[in-house]
Parts: C-alpha cells; sequence; structure tokens
C-alpha cells in the first residue's frame, strides 16, 4: 500500500464530507431503532461503521481502535480488489468499527480538528493519518462482516445456510444467549455448541442474509461472519462401509502418476500397497 497524501478536495472538504456521511450513519440506525419491533435486552447499543480505504492505501488500524479508552472497537478487516475503467486493479481495505452510544462524539471531535484550514500550530494535532486513508464511512452490512471468501457468500438473500458466527465476549458474558434470544424471534436456529478463542466466542447460526440483515442493528456484539468447515470428526466417526465408500467416491478423481514419473524409495513395513488411494502410485 501506498502512504496517504492529502486527498485531491483538501482536507477541510475531505472532513466535511466524512462528517456528513458519520451523521447520516446516525441517522439511519436511529430510524432502524425506532422502527425495529425485536429487543434484547443487555444488548450493548450502538452501531457498526464501514470504513473504507482509499485505493491502494492501507487504513490507520490502531488509530480505528479505543476501546480501552473510549470504547470504539475495531471489529474486523477485510481487503479486496476492485478492477478500473482502463482495467488496471485497485485494493480496497475495508474496516468494521463498533462505535458505542454517546461516543460518536470522540470522532466528530477529531474530524472538527482534521477539518481546521488554518495554519497548523506546533503541537497541533489534525488526525491526518487517521482520516487521510478514509474514502468513506457509512453502515456497516452483513458483506462487511464477512471475512472469508467473498466468492462463498451465499449469492441469494433468501438462502438458509450456516453461519459461523465470532462474538465479542463481554465481561458480563451473555452474549450466546443474547443470539439465541434473537434467532428465537426471526425463526433461525443457533447450535449448542460454544467455541471460546481468546477474546471471542462463536456459534453456527442457521439463517438467510435478509434474516440477519434485518436485526444486524441489534447484533451490535458481532465481530465477524465466517463459513463453518467441516471438520475430520465426520470422516472419524464413519462405519468401515461408509468409510469404503467415501475412498472409492475420491480414488475415481484421483489421476495417477505417468509411468515415466520421478520415484522415489519408501522403506516403510506398514503401507497397505492395495489400498484403493496409494495402489496407483505404489509399485508391487
Amino acid at each position: 500500500t501506498k502512504v496517504a497524501t492529502r486527498p485531491d478536495k483538501g482536507r477541510p472538504a475531505h472532513g466535511a464530507s466524512l462528517k456528513s456521511q458519520l451523521e447520516s450513519v446516525r441517522q439511519e440506525n436511529i430510524a432502524k431503532r425506532a422502527t425495529s419491533a425485536i429487543s434484547v435486552t443487555g444488548q450493548p447499543t450502538g452501531f457498526l461503521l464501514r470504513v473504507e480505504s482509499r485505493p491502494d492505501i492501507g487504513l490507520a488500524l490502531d488509530s480505528l481502535d479505543s476501546k480501552v479508552k473510549d470504547g470504539i472497537e475495531l471489529r474486523s478487516v477485510t481487503v479486496h480488489l476492485r478492477t478500473v475503467a482502463d482495467g488496471s486493479p485497485q485494493t480496497i481495505q475495508t474496516a468494521v468499527v463498533f462505535v458505542p452510544d454517546g461516543q460518536l462524539a470522540v470522532i466528530g471531535k477529531k474530524l472538527s480538528a482534521y477539518c481546521n484550514a488554518a495554519p497548523k500550530a506546533p503541537g497541533d494535532i489534525r488526525n491526518e493519518p487517521l482520516f487521510d486513508p478514509i474514502a468513506s464511512l457509512g453502515a456497516a452490512t452483513l458483506r462487511e462482516m464477512w471475512t472469508d471468501d467473498p466468492a462463498e457468500f451465499p449469492t441469494s438473500p433468501s438462502d438458509v445456510v450456516w453461519w459461523e458466527m465470532w462474538l465479542r465476549r463481554q465481561p458480563t458474558g451473555g452474549e450466546v444467549d443474547r443470539v439465541r434470544l434473537l434467532a428465537s424471534t426471526i425463526n433461525s436456529i443457533v447450535s449448542d455448541r460454544v467455541l471460546i478463542i481468546d477474546d471471542r466466542s462463536i456459534v453456527l447460526v442457521r439463517a438467510s442474509p435478509s434474516q440477519l440483515s434485518s436485526s444486524l442493528h441489534l447484533l451490535d456484539e458481532i465481530a465477524e461472519l465466517r463459513r463453518p468447515r467441516q471438520t475430520a470428526t465426520f470422516f472419524e466417526d464413519l462405519s468401515p462401509a461408509d468409510e469404503k465408500e467415501w475412498v472409492l467416491e475420491l480414488a475415481s478423481r484421483v489421476i495417477g502418476p505417468s509411468d515415466d514419473a520421478p520415484a522415489v524409495c519408501i522403506l516403510d513395513t506398514g503401507v497397505t500397497r492395495a489400498h484403493p488411494l496409494l495402489e496407483r502410485a505404489l509399485r508391487p
């Protein structure tokens, strides 16, 4: 990525534009809450902010996270490529930041300093490294919460699929219970098992993109979404007969080595040469 330079339209104008976008996100969040018939007791209140970088310029991620001081927390970061009119690729970085209620003023104050067009006095902090790389601000959508392969995101809003939901663990706990409560109101399913990794609680949720999007403003504990992965447990628990079916199916798709392929000698008394997945590669 390149080092961020002064935006083409100048910092005061750029800052004013970001301020306007931030206010639009706030108003959108207020409107969603006012029209929502669903509430979840104990849910952290705030909104998820999408921060998109200028092309080929990295965001100041450390500056976007001030959860200890202000409660503003960087939840996830994704990078994607887009092709412009001349066919050249551009790298865009997108961050999702949780802004608690009442803390919007913290960002607004930093933006006001950034917009200052007066000559910079010694010691002035104008926050240029934070705001120069930002192209736009907006409300985070379900797609921005997706940190897996973009091609694996559900293609239809009505497709009911399993999601791997990474939740921010709260000091008081209860984040999984709140997701279960919300799931019961939107007719979705939450797995019984919960995986804990550092400061994240991970559960599987079965729902459509439309169901989750309609309640995204109530799921402020989401850190990211991924596609569930199949573990080896499935194969370890198969019966011998079922194992054979899987082995033969895979063997039918394996392309064996050619007669003049390089060879190595393995000294091993435990190889079952007749195994369908090995016999094409091991000479008698």
